[in-house]
């Protein structure tokens, strides 16, 4: 059980100490109580406002209009303004009509000597008032299997780690102040001749292929992760695609579809029109619980051809400039057909490889990057591609269900990561960096990383 202590505003009208206790599960055997106290203090609105709620949730509407009309002929009975929980500046406060906060939320325990007059848990929430000589409390006792309190507290304490970690150690690494010039170019802008594989810190979008998912105003905020097109987000100077499919070779996520591949590979064949030197990671993976499109490795191939760079462990210690012509590292990874082939022209899924967790607390989650970070080789041994998403999900036992709000938790923390992974010593082991709604400060953070390991300064 979890108490929380509300200090109250005297309540006019109540003239002696006295105990008012009200449970949502019982309440029948409640209502000769309430009713002495009608009696005892007619001029006090707060035992009309609980006996009629006590009818409402019996569903007794008669009752409940008999008791607001005597409450509203007995005139001495003036009703509190109305109030709500809200939360403002990660702190949970009671505001009513005066806008004016008088309470907040925050941890108490219930005295002892009243647990001895005979008070027990019988529901999910308990209201109790009681008056001492000088004021009134109101506490309310909620069981600690209703998460959401728990995950109000969990939620703003993460948060204030998050923003008491930037203020003390600011956000400073190797290139963080540089700015890439032509965005859509900027691997050209570092010259492709010294920029090998491994020394690029790829700005990556996570669920890329989202930004028409579902339907408008309905479904899509609670699947849409990015707001522009594959070809935006090249220009924009996003390097790694995460792309879901279904059977039927129709992007999706989770249950909700919207266009086919051929988009996807039409936005990145434009793109590549227009570029020289940009090198693209593109992840196609079968969406969890759908089945592989037939014969889709094939009609990757055919789709991408000459752009695809074969799958080859030396391709790490290549520059860009060795690479090209080919400009796409695409890798496919299946749920049941066969992992492409080993110096062919598709990568298998171990060569992009993540450690992702489902919560959506920011703390947590950049915490648990750190650590998962932490345990990868150097980026010059590495063979393969090694993935951090800056990302947080949603969970459903979360009144707020949207991507947008949530991920936006650790969306702004991206350079606070870097830096945090320079100051414990991991700067050298951070390769795809991956977010929700890409922006440009994301891709210029990763370029300037890309930046400072070509100069030799990282």
């Amino acid at each position: 059980m979890s108490w929380i202590r509300c200090h109250v505003k005297p309540i006019t009208g109540f003239g002696r100490p006295f105990l008012v206790f009200v449970a949502f599960m019982g309440m029948r055997s409640w209502e000769a109580r309430l009713h002495r106290v009608v009696e005892m203090e007619p001029q006090s609105s707060g035992a009309y406002s609980l006996l009629s709620s006590v009818y409402a949730a019996s569903g007794n509407w008669v009752p409940v209009e008999e008791v607001r009309q005597l409450m509203y002929e007995r005139r001495s009975a003036r009703k509190e303004q109305a109030g709500s929980w809200t939360e403002t500046d990660n702190k949970s406060q009671a505001l009513f009509s005066s806008t004016k906060p008088f309470c907040s939320l925050g941890d108490s325990i219930l005295p002892e000597n009243l647990m001895t007059q005979g008070f027990r848990d019988v529901g999910d929430l308990v209201v109790l008032v009681f008056q001492s000589r000088t004021q009134i409390w109101l506490l309310i006792a909620i069981r600690r299997r209703l998460p959401q309190i728990e995950r109000r507290r969990s939620l703003s304490s993460e948060r204030k780690v998050l923003v008491e970690l930037q203020n003390s150690c600011g956000c400073g690494f190797p290139g963080c102040g540089y700015r890439p010039l032509d965005r859509k170019n900027w691997m050209a802008g570092l010259d492709p001749g010294k920029l090998t594989v491994n020394k690029i810190v790829w700005p990556g979008t996570h669920d890329s292929a989202t930004n028409k998912i579902g339907i408008l105003f309905v479904s899509r905020p609670f699947a849409q992760c990015q707001s522009l097109s594959i070809y935006d987000q090249l220009v924009l100077g996003t390097r790694v695609l995460d792309i879901r499919v279904q059977e039927d070779r129709r992007v999706c996520h989770g249950i909700l579809k919207t266009y086919g591949i051929d988009v996807v590979l039409r936005d990145v064949k434009q793109f590549l029109s227009e570029t020289e030197s940009e090198i693209i990671i593109l992840e196609i993976r079968t969406e969890f619980g759908h089945g592989d499109p037939p014969e889709f490795e094939k009609y990757l191939v055919d789709e991408l051809g000459d752009h695809l760079i074969h799958q080859d462990d030396h391709v790490f210690g290549k520059t860009v400039q060795d690479l090209l012509p080919k400009r796409v590292i695409c890798v496919w990874k299946p749920r049941s057909s066969p992992q492409p082939k080993a110096g062919g022209p598709l990568w298998s899924a171990g060569y992009l490889t993540d450690n992702w967790i489902d919560t959506d607390l920011p703390s947590t989650k950049f915490e648990s990057n750190v650590h998962h970070l932490s345990e990868q080789p150097p980026v010059s041994t590495r063979k393969y591609f090694y993935r951090v998403e800056n990302t947080v999900t949603p969970q459903a036992d979360n009144p707020v269900l949207c991507v947008k709000p949530v991920t936006g938790r650790i969306r702004d923390y991206a350079r606070l990561f870097i830096t945090q992974c320079f100051s414990r010593g991991y700067g050298d082991r951070l390769q795809v960096f991956s977010v929700d709604f890409i922006d440009e400060d994301f891709v210029d953070a990763c370029a300037g990383v890309t930046y400072a390991r070509v100069a030799g300064q990282a």
